[in-house]
């Protein structure tokens, strides 16, 4: 099992290190894929009454999606891509302030949210 990674310390090293190597890192964005996938998810989300806002925010090495149950609070979710390399990157999803899911691909991350368990009854 790999080690546990609070969001405010993702956002910390992950700053520190594109400060670290400001060179090496431009500015990373989600791409018209992404995005689309993305939207069609948190839109899917906002139709069931269970999301209500959502945030994009990007920096040297960092793109991030926040999606909230309500404006002035913290974030629910947050997808992150973050550039591990020239052209590779990672994605991670946290749980508020809990990583819940780390990938190579942002499918792989968004998994999470089909695979909830429901109830079934006969």
């Amino acid at each position: 099992m790999g080690e546990v990674l609070r969001f405010d310390h993702f956002l910390r090293r992950a700053q520190s290190r594109g400060q670290a190597h400001r060179r090496n890192y431009r500015p990373l964005y989600f791409d018209r894929r992404e995005l689309q996938r993305l939207v069609g998810l948190y839109s899917e989300n906002v139709m069931a009454g269970v999301w209500r806002d959502y945030a994009l925010d990007h920096g040297e090495g960092l793109a991030l999606f926040s999606i909230f149950q309500r404006s002035g609070e913290k974030p629910l979710y947050v997808v992150a891509k973050q550039q591990v390399g020239p052209g590779t990157y990672e994605y991670l999803l946290f749980e508020g302030e809990r990583r819940a899911r780390k990938a190579g691909t942002l499918e792989a991350v968004l998994d999470f949210f089909r695979r909830r368990l429901s109830l079934v009854t006969s």
